[in-house]
């Protein structure tokens, strides 16, 4: 109930972008955590937030409304992605301790044909082109919010197709049974599907398999 008071339900489309998210558990027993994302769309923007507050509980659920509401707050207004993540940042310095910090990745897709992209240490995620091609989006990596001041962003073009998957390392250190970690590249045509909806319940399957 904590997790889901806090979650945002993120609408089926912003501008031209069609969207889907999943919140699922890394660990059996543990329900709550700090993992995070929102949406934010206007006439003039659409920007997406995913973000992993460190710890477990409730006080990471605590932290992750904080983050919520710090990216609501400056999404609407800086003019650019990275102003909203530096003023985000500046928000949630006074309630975090020494330990703590939030990773985030930020990505805005106000225009048609380019997304553009700020990484608060956190895992890139993968754009999987119309045509089955799959990269990671290295942006260049500032610290985490609550502990940086200044973020540089960089643009990537991507066209009508194209699928942009952003995650938390829930999914990145995923293990088998033999101890390796999950390789996301080659889940690449899991992402292809018919619909968004389709290709994340997929992409689950696979990983709980």
């Amino acid at each position: 109930a904590a997790q889901r008071a806090i979650l945002p339900t993120l609408p089926k489309s912003a501008a031209q972008v069609t969207v889907a998210a999943r919140y699922l558990s890394a660990a059996k027993d543990a329900f709550v955590g700090g993992d995070l994302y929102d949406c934010y769309y206007s006439d003039t923007h659409t920007r997406f937030l995913v973000g992993d507050a460190r710890g477990k509980g409730i006080a990471a659920v605590e932290q992750a409304a904080r983050v919520i509401r710090a990216f609501r707050q400056s999404a609407p207004t800086r003019p650019s992605l990275s102003a909203v993540a530096s003023d985000m940042s500046s928000y949630l310095m006074p309630f975090f301790d020494d330990e703590e910090f939030v990773t985030g990745f930020l990505a805005d897709v106000s225009e048609p044909d380019r997304v553009t992209l700020v990484s608060c240490g956190h895992p890139p995620p993968i754009l999987v082109r119309r045509d089955g091609l799959a990269s990671f989006l290295d942006a260049p990596v500032g610290l985490p919010l609550g502990l940086g001041q200044t973020y540089d962003s960089t643009t990537v073009p991507w066209e009508p197709g194209d699928r942009l998957l952003m995650y938390t390392d829930g999914l990145s250190e995923a293990r088998d049974a033999r101890g390796q970690f999950l390789s996301l590249l080659p889940l690449a045509p899991l992402l292809r599907s018919a619909t968004t909806d389709d290709a994340l319940d997929e992409l689950l399957d696979t990983v709980r398999r």
